[in-house]
């Protein structure tokens, strides 16, 4: 599938569960000298769950409904808790949509560029 197309179901997909969508608190986490940087959540969440073993890491979306915007992001589980350990300077927590699929597919969409897509009505 061209990755326009992929891009457009997935944003059709996304958008179709936006119901779904909450809003993860952020809470301050760190391993002995290391703490999560900004701007780096899918790296902050693997690294964290390698050395958190009851930690978990969930794949997503966050949902900015202004826009119908969907970008890819990551979080952790824990307890059956979602938490957000990546610090953020937005002036608020934006929702988030869990991916559906294998851990696989998110980090191959990840890896390919798909990291933003825009829910655009056919």
């Amino acid at each position: 599938m061209p990755r326009g197309n992929r891009e457009r179901k997935l944003a059709r997909e996304l958008h179709a569960r936006q119901s779904e969508a909450v809003v993860v608190p952020y809470i301050e986490r760190s391993v002995g000298d290391w703490k999560p940087s900004a701007n780096d959540c899918h790296r902050n969440v693997d690294w964290y769950c390698a050395h958190n073993p009851k930690a978990v890491q969930v794949r997503g979306w966050m949902y900015f409904d202004l826009l119908s915007q969907f970008v890819a992001h990551s979080v952790v589980e824990e307890g059956g808790t979602l938490l957000d350990i990546t610090p953020s300077h937005a002036s608020h927590r934006y929702p988030f949509v869990r991916h559906i699929g294998n851990e696989e597919d998110f980090i191959a969409l990840v890896e390919t560029g798909v990291t933003n897509v825009v829910y655009l009505r056919d």
